[in-house]
């Protein structure tokens, strides 16, 4: 929506191009693949990390310990290791939460290329074959974005 703005802003202030280049067409398809094809590897990667480092978290005890984990160790030792276990959490959620702000940018980045060959007067195809790029950029960070938030959050029994 935001890039859409701009463009309507920037042709309403300069005036709508004509002329469409078909070099400048080839640039933003390219470019705008190669943008959701770096977020998408990205963001795979980012999930397979969040995954991996929520694996090893007890995320059932950050609410509560157990009894056990009350009468196995002293009390000094179980407060370190209760804080130790929110810490790690809350690194897992930080993780997860800068994993999906940098998903957001990377694969939402389309949608200016589509604004800007908008502006530019570039033909119906090329609007199209943008609009299609920055359409599967949103399905793969929504699937993403799941992924995470389901490795770093508590799961109901």
């Amino acid at each position: 929506m935001v890039a859409g703005a701009v463009a309507l802003a920037a042709v309403a202030l300069a005036g709508r191009n004509v002329a469409p280049s078909p070099w400048i067409a080839l640039v933003l398809i390219v470019a705008a693949a190669g943008q959701v094809a770096v977020g998408g590897a990205m963001g795979a990667y980012g999930v397979r990390q969040a995954g991996r480092l929520a694996r090893g978290l007890a995320l059932h005890r950050v609410a509560a310990r157990t009894a056990d984990e009350t009468a196995d160790a002293s009390s000094d030792d179980g407060r370190e290791a209760e804080i130790d276990e929110h810490r790690r959490v809350r690194v897992a959620r930080s993780s997860a939460l800068s994993q999906t702000l940098l998903s957001a940018v990377l694969l939402s980045t389309p949608s200016w290329f589509v604004a800007f060959a908008w502006a530019t007067g570039q033909s119906a195809i090329t609007l199209l074959a943008l609009l299609a790029t920055a359409a599967l950029g949103i399905a793969v960070g929504t699937m993403q974005i799941g992924a995470l938030a389901r490795a770093v959050t508590l799961r109901e029994r």
